[in-house]
């Protein structure tokens, strides 16, 4: 019976730290509808740690489910493993949403860095294409232009454009686009 006692002690006092440990871990996630461009690094590193924290506490609610499962098995006490499955439920749902929303974060990650890279192989284009727009004066072309280059860049700034997907929110996303403007207004006078 003491055997029984000691069990029932460790499991009723595991059991009551997991779950003020679950209370806390669900206001320990973050909204990831207040994220911003600039901050989805340290909301990932906020959702690997959650996420590995859950690891740890779902390892010991199966501990202490194992616990309760030889309990019973000393003393003859209905549903007592179903009464503490409800703690298993809640981290499995827990450990699910966080891992839901870190790979969401992870492939915007990916998504951000390829825009970015856009955007810089966007701004190096421009760049050079208003250099090659500077060296063409109208002197040098005679009327009705070059129309072949012209196409070629409008086409070029088409594809080029296209190809930056442009996050929502975002100040660099606007200046890109401000001067995509510009410059084609440039290429159209």
């Amino acid at each position: 019976m003491a055997l029984a006692a000691s069990r029932w002690t460790v499991l009723e006092q595991g059991m009551k730290e997991e779950r003020g440990w679950l209370q806390v871990a669900h206001q320990r996630v973050p909204d990831l509808q207040t994220v911003k461009s600039t901050e989805y690094d340290q909301y990932i590193s906020l959702y690997q740690s959650l996420s590995s924290d859950l690891a740890v506490h779902h390892a010991r609610i199966i501990q202490l489910l194992g616990v309760a499962h030889r309990l019973q098995e000393i003393v003859m006490c209905r549903d007592l493993d179903a009464r503490y499955d409800e703690h298993l439920e809640v981290i499995l749902k827990l450990q699910d949403e966080v891992n839901t929303s870190l790979r969401r974060l992870l492939a915007f990650g990916d998504a951000w860095s390829i825009y970015d890279l856009m955007t810089d192989k966007l701004d190096s284009w421009m760049q050079r294409a208003e250099r090659e727009l500077n060296s063409v004066s109208a002197q040098t072309v005679p009327p009705g232009g070059n129309m072949r280059q012209f196409w070629r860049a409008e086409r070029e700034l088409n594809s080029v454009s296209a190809q930056t997907v442009p996050p929502g929110g975002n100040m660099r996303q606007f200046w890109i686009s401000s001067q995509l403007s510009i410059f084609e207004a440039k290429i159209l006078i």
